[in-house]
């Protein structure tokens, strides 16, 4: 593939097989293909399984998990939420939608994942959450953050986990998205599991869970069909993309083995040979990078 003559590598593809096609191809043969169908049910519980969560709700995609998140725990105009300066747009964008101000804090030098001095800096009696991103498939210390915030009497701030970049990456043992009160993936064609556009929200908690569940179909009740006690929004995957989500999980091992393998190559390539800097590895800590990137710096 070329692009204006000259060579063309994308950062990233999808890896898919015959198992994707055949769960479409079931979807379609069966008529499942808008929002509602039993590969949404499987590819909900599996994932939550995979990540170690009680609960996993399918969203279009990553940008409307975090918003559809902070909708549900109540922030609005007025308030705060905490994010890294170093991130993809829709971190800081998921805070807009919500009417609320987005405060950027500082990243560490190395990690390059929100730092939590600065966030303890940044803080205000306006701060309802804090989103610290799990960049490059690197995750942000969550646990650090959440005793930093207790001890400066701050339990109350929820910690809404940015594992858009993610899946498969580990804190203590602890998988990426269940660091945090709740937490986010994005399913976008550049990820290591693909939906093509989509994304997941994970929690423990199930309140919140449910709450996700009502909002992104409308706010429509879960008891009376097409009765809407309040304005949702429609941030549903349809089950011709749970198809292919599922089918991605049974090869999710595999798929982050090879990103891992990749990575290596590119450190023994160029931080070993040539002296370039890249995202470094912090104790506890088991990436699973969902691309390569050096620092400026040497």
């Amino acid at each position: 593939m070329s692009q204006g003559g000259d060579p063309f590598i994308p950062i990233a593809a999808p890896v898919l097989s015959a198992r994707e096609l055949e769960y479409i191809t079931e979807a379609v043969r069966t008529s499942w293909v808008s929002s509602a169908g039993p590969f949404l049910r499987d590819f909900e519980a599996q994932f939550a399984s995979a990540i170690g969560v009680a609960r996993a709700e399918t969203v279009c995609n990553g940008t409307a998990g975090l918003q559809v998140i902070l909708h549900a725990i109540g922030v609005g105009p007025g308030d705060e939420v905490i994010v890294p300066s170093e991130t993809f747009v829709s971190t800081a964008a998921a805070v807009v939608y919500c009417h609320a101000t987005p405060v950027f804090a500082d990243i560490l030098a190395d990690a390059w994942t929100i730092d939590t001095a600065d966030v303890m800096n940044r803080l205000t009696p306006r701060t309802k959450a804090v989103i610290p991103v799990d960049l490059f498939g690197l995750c942000a210390d969550v646990p650090g953050l959440r005793r930093a915030l207790a001890d400066r009497g701050r339990g109350d701030v929820f910690l809404l986990e940015d594992a858009a970049e993610a899946f498969g990456a580990t804190l203590n043992g602890v998988s990426a998205g269940a660091l945090g009160d709740a937490g986010v993936f994005s399913f976008y064609g550049n990820k290591t599991i693909t939906t093509g556009e989509g994304g997941m929200v994970v929690t423990a908690d199930a309140a919140l869970a449910d709450r996700v569940r009502f909002l992104k179909n409308h706010g429509m009740s879960a008891t009376r069909r097409y009765y809407h006690p309040e304005l949702g929004f429609n941030f549903r995957m349809t089950n011709l993309q749970a198809a292919i989500g599922l089918a991605q999980l049974a090869s999710a091992s595999d798929l982050v083995a090879r990103k891992r393998h990749i990575h290596a190559r590119y450190r023994a390539a160029l931080c070993r040979e040539r002296g370039v800097r890249l995202q470094i590895v912090p104790s506890g800590h088991q990436p699973a990078p969902w691309l390569t990137r050096s620092s400026t710096r040497r």
